[in-house]
């Protein structure tokens, strides 16, 4: 009877000792799902302010980019612009040289007209 009662006691220390464990790992293992869920919520929020980081760089860029667009775009009109302007201006020469070289044929050749008309009546 002894052996017996000694035998009940030990199974209820056995599983005491079981529940207490099981306790223990409950424990522990909540303890460790807290921390897990503290990393996870700490991971999701770097990895957002990650994200926001590289949007704005990415905006950043585009608008910089944008801006030396713009930029290029004036410098190429107004490249554009002084080159139409030395083409006008050329012309403008060209046309007056023409103009001039013109005046002074119809004088040349107004001088022999008159030239040859004084001839004819000469001869006349």
């Amino acid at each position: 009877e002894r052996q017996r009662q000694q035998l009940l006691t030990l199974e209820k220390r056995v599983n005491e000792a079981r529940e207490t464990q099981q306790e223990y790992y409950e424990k522990e293992l909540m303890k460790l799902q807290v921390k897990l869920e503290g990393e996870t919520t700490q991971i999701k929020e770097a990895h957002s302010k990650a994200l926001e980081e590289l949007a704005w760089k990415h905006n950043t860029a585009l608008e910089a980019a944008h801006n030396n667009a713009n930029k290029e775009k004036k410098k190429l009109q107004m490249e554009l612009e002084q080159q139409f302007e030395k083409e006008k201006q050329r012309f403008e020469d060209e046309k007056n040289r023409l103009r001039q070289q013109l005046e002074s044929l119809r004088e040349e050749l107004t001088t022999k007209l008159t030239s040859s008309n004084q001839e004819v009546e000469h001869l006349q």
